[in-house]
């Protein structure tokens, strides 16, 4: 049996499995991602992809590439609940979130796209990469570990011939039924409910229906004679997803039965072609890994966290946890942080995964709840006030805030919001994520752009030049990977970097530390006390 050697072998190579091989590529470590499908999925799943992800991808040189497969602004301004497409529309409720508009707090709109559309573009990213190989038509069939690295044993599922793989880590990508989860004896735990989804795919010309702009949305909520669905437009011309709630999920659905929904769904009134491609059954619930590592092998994606689809949370919650992973095993890697940082991904990331499978959860009654108070004679506008959840998150995404011994404790208050879900308030804080500002007139180069791979030390007006940069001077001779950027005083005025002597930024965009002008400190002393030096 042939036997191969890597640094991180990558158990599953749908998006979060490429996006950590890549991150780990920009560190210089190499990767082996492995996955038992011959082939990309043909099947949309996941939508959106939040401005967060796509910070992200333009770290990766594939922002544009991944918003020219967007829907576009047009269809996304809004969702809408209605009787049925063509007929009373129930509400017409705004989702900035989704919304594909540029906004002042990032570099980056969100796209809502489709999975089989985005995967390609990753792979094609990976593939180009100096330290990354990638195997499809593996099956992983054995993993284990010891102090010193972890072994694993893949079948290539064509031939049947078997490969051991030597790794020094292993991070499980390999989705709900995650192979590596089971590997290391972890569980998922939460709510599953006994409420299942049918996900049909289907062509068709709905531009009758949906061409008035009034009637076009991100999500199409109906409730009708024969159920509720939601219709998702995919390309915004002939591709869409219905997802059919209320079924028993053992029921044969045929393609015609189908055909029949969607036209009471449409509220057309005649027949017209459709054209039924695939169908996919999902259940409603929010669960978590109990445990997110042990020891050299980590959890990642779907694999960590399985979420209900309300609200386009769960890649991208993946994306950002398998951001906070992978510059630490890299740094690991390299030998320039000690492995004690990695116990931080799961104290660091879980929190935030189980915030935001609860808030998916949530969503899905707050719909649901808009429906019933229509039908029922409820409150509606109480009901179309809790839905705001689903589509306007701000802070959950922009204004979370981890606390580890990676992040110095900030001695402030946190800034007070009325709603710590929707509202975000740009501002430089230990545990939080760096603010984005333009550091050019034409809107071209954000300063997030600075950060990504290395540590970075941004100095601000007041800052004794000469003293942080012998300290870090010092910092960068014992091997570890510290930038120092300065800019003109002019570019940070008003902004949130501007009342700060100097900004520690990690690699995954979270400050790590960061020292007021004026306040009385010893560079080298705090830059000791806050980075993870190796000893």
């Amino acid at each position: 049996m042939a036997t191969h050697e890597t640094s991180v072998l990558i158990v599953g190579a749908g998006p979060i499995g490429l996006a950590a091989a890549i991150l780990l590529d920009q560190q210089g470590v190499s990767t082996l991602v492995v996955d038992r499908k011959p082939d990309f999925d043909d099947h949309p799943r996941a939508r959106l992809m939040d401005s967060c992800t796509l910070e992200l991808f333009r770290q990766f040189g594939i922002a544009d590439a991944v918003e020219a497969t967007g829907i576009g602004p047009d269809w996304t301004e809004v969702i809408t609940c209605a009787e049925s497409i063509a007929g009373k529309q129930i509400a017409r409720i705004p989702s900035p979130e989704f919304h594909s508009v540029p906004r002042p707090i990032t570099p980056q709109v969100p796209v809502m796209t489709c999975q089989d559309l985005l995967e390609p573009i990753l792979y094609e990213r990976a593939k180009a990469s100096d330290h990354v190989e990638v195997q499809l038509s593996r099956e992983i069939i054995e993993l284990d570990q010891d102090e010193s690295g972890c072994r694993a044993r893949i079948r290539n599922v064509d031939t049947g011939e078997e490969e051991e793989i030597l790794a020094s880590y292993v991070i499980g990508a390999d989705g709900v039924k995650s192979f590596v989860r089971k590997a290391i004896g972890a569980v998922l735990e939460g709510e599953a409910r006994d409420m299942y989804f049918r996900d049909v795919l289907f062509h068709a010309d709905l531009s009758p229906w949906v061409d008035d702009l009034d009637r076009k949305g991100a999500l199409l909520f109906v409730a009708h004679p024969m159920g509720a669905g939601t219709f998702q437009p995919l390309d915004g011309k002939q591709r869409y997803r219905i997802q059919i709630g209320g079924l028993d999920p053992d029921a044969d659905i045929s393609d015609e039965w189908c055909r029949k929904w969607l036209w009471s769904a449409i509220g057309a009134g005649d027949e017209f072609p459709i054209e039924i491609f695939s169908k996919t059954i999902w259940q409603v619930g929010a669960r978590a890994s109990n445990h997110f590592s042990k020891g050299r092998i980590f959890l990642a994606g779907d694999a960590a966290q399985v979420f209900t689809p309300t609200g386009g949370m769960g890649m991208n919650c993946a994306f950002a946890g398998v951001r906070n992973l992978a510059w630490k095993l890299a740094y690991v890697v390299r030998g320039v942080a000690p492995a004690s940082i990695l116990e931080t991904y799961e104290s660091e990331w879980k929190p935030q995964s189980l915030r935001r499978t609860k808030a998916a959860l949530e969503n899905t009654d707050y719909i649901i709840g808009v429906f019933s108070a229509y039908v029922g004679g409820g409150d509606l506008y109480k009901a179309l006030n809790d839905v705001k959840q689903y589509t306007h998150y701000e802070g959950t995404i922009f204004g979370y805030e981890i606390a580890s011994d990676l992040c110095q404790k900030d001695p402030a208050d946190p800034p007070q919001v009325e709603d710590e879900g929707q509202d975000y308030v740009p501002i430089v804080r230990s545990g939080r994520r760096a603010p984005h500002l333009w550091l050019d007139s034409n809107e071209e180069r954000s300063i997030l752009d600075v950060y990504g791979t290395d540590y970075v030390l941004v100095l601000g007006e007041g800052a004794d030049d000469a003293a942080w940069t012998d300290a870090a001077s010092k910092i960068q001779g014992r091997g570890f990977p510290l930038a120092i950027e300065r800019f003109e005083a002019s570019r940070l005025e008003g902004t949130p970097y501007e009342g700060e002597e100097a900004t520690l930024v990690r690699p995954d965009l979270i400050v790590a530390g960061h020292v007021p002008r004026g306040e009385s400190v010893r560079p080298v002393e705090f830059l000791e006390s806050v980075l993870p030096l190796a000893s």
